[in-house]
């Protein structure tokens, strides 16, 4: 019994270190020409994501009401964006290296308009957190203020994901 211990906490041991292998984290940052107000709602609305991303094929925001996934529908019959006081579920999809990989995520942070958290709670293991900082607009190279409506912010993002098995190797 004892070896038997060893030997699955060994196998254990393994798999926490191939994890490992397969986590990458990144961080980016950039200057926007508005405020995080409207750099927080613009980022908020994820199913706008995609059309930003090259990477992201779509994004649905889901209920869970039985483990059933709905899409959350507008008048229109469009995926409407939820209100901003919940933190909804999402279905995320994305192409790598002509893979195409999903997961489903929630958020765990929402403080408007500074800061958005999310996890992934099934597919591809992630998280990370989006904030908005108001700066001092920039001004151009004519000396005049690149803001669209009169200030700016930096938003920087930090990512953790465990990569899928064939992007990792």
């Amino acid at each position: 019994l004892e070896e038997e211990r060893k030997t699955i906490s060994k196998r254990e041991a393994k798999q926490e270190e191939q994890i490992k292998r397969r986590t990458v984290e990144g961080t980016a940052s950039i200057h926007l020409p508005f405020s995080a107000e409207m750099a927080f709602h613009a980022f908020s609305n994820l199913t706008r994501q995609p059309s930003w991303s090259p990477w992201l094929k779509s994004v649905i925001y889901i209920d869970d009401d039985d483990d059933d996934a709905k899409l959350h529908q507008s008048n229109n019959g469009t995926t409407s964006m939820p209100s901003l006081s919940s933190l909804p579920s999402s279905l995320w999809t994305a192409q790598l290296i002509g893979i195409s990989y999903s997961w489903k995520s929630v958020g765990t942070e929402l403080i408007p308009p500074s800061s958005i958290g999310w996890k992934s709670i099934s597919g591809i293991s992630n998280f990370g957190r989006v904030t908005f900082e108001e700066e001092l607009p920039c001004l151009s190279s004519s000396g005049l203020d690149d803001s669209i409506d009169g200030s700016s912010c930096r938003m920087s993002m930090t990512m953790t994901i465990v990569a899928p098995r064939p992007i990792a190797a």
